[in-house]
């Protein structure tokens, strides 16, 4: 990156010197540092501009200006950095039913920056702004007002970095369930108490005669009466 302030702190041209605060509220502290137009891409330093030394000697540099200086009570950690090229890509989009939502997607390396969504064809479906979070970032369109037709979707890091695609807005597919009527069943009557239809008749049940024959003979005179 071969900051300028390297040299003038006594370190070897190519490495960053910087300084931060550490916040009494959140106990935190953060650096911003630029990375130069002309920066080599990759994960180290070249060489040449760290005065020849190996990583091991930069190492034991950076030890003692920090840890290893005499009555430092400093704590050292490393991380490494990787320098590239700006990235923004955009996921391809299936077609979208008119009045369903538009979901633009896709990834950077720009981390924490804002990318910049339009969407434009038969009419203009306006402007999003997405954060890249985890390398990813998403918008969504409303087509509630769309016309149908293939429209262009741009995404824009702000500083030239672009990626586009294309995505149709279609009419909606009508099922052939909805295209179906929809049978209204028969409804069962039910008699209420003063519409309860009358009890069939009883058939009567014929009972066997029953005769009692009694023969009585006696001996009671003629014009006795005779009880049975």
């Amino acid at each position: 990156m071969n900051p300028s302030n390297s040299e003038a702190n006594g370190l070897p041209s190519g490495i960053v010197y910087e300084t931060a605060s550490v916040s009494t509220k959140t106990n935190t502290w953060s650096i911003e540092i630029d990375v130069d137009e002309d920066a080599d891409s990759g994960t180290g330093g070249g060489l040449s501009r760290l005065g020849g030394k190996t990583q091991e000697q930069i190492n034991a540099t950076l030890y003692d200006a920090t840890i290893g200086a005499a009555g430092s009570d400093d704590f050292l950690k490393k991380l490494t950095i990787k320098v590239g090229t700006a990235e923004v890509s955009l996921y391809p989009i299936a077609d979208v039913e008119l009045g369903s939502d538009l979901v633009v997607a896709g990834t950077s390396n720009r981390e924490g920056y804002t990318i910049i969504i339009r969407v434009t064809g038969p009419i203009n479906l306006g402007t999003k702004f997405a954060t890249v979070e985890d390398g990813k970032f998403k918008a969504t369109f409303s087509t509630s007002e769309a016309l149908t037709g293939e429209y262009t979707v741009e995404a824009d890091d702000g500083e030239s970095h672009v990626d586009t695609t294309t995505v149709n807005i279609v009419t909606p597919v009508r099922t052939l369930a909805s295209l179906t009527p929809v049978s209204t069943p028969t409804p069962t009557l039910t008699p209420t108490a003063s519409q309860e239809m009358p009890a069939p008749a009883s058939t009567p049940t014929t009972q066997p005669e029953t005769h009692q024959h009694l023969l009585h003979q006696s001996s009671q005179c003629p014009g006795s009466k005779l009880y049975l």
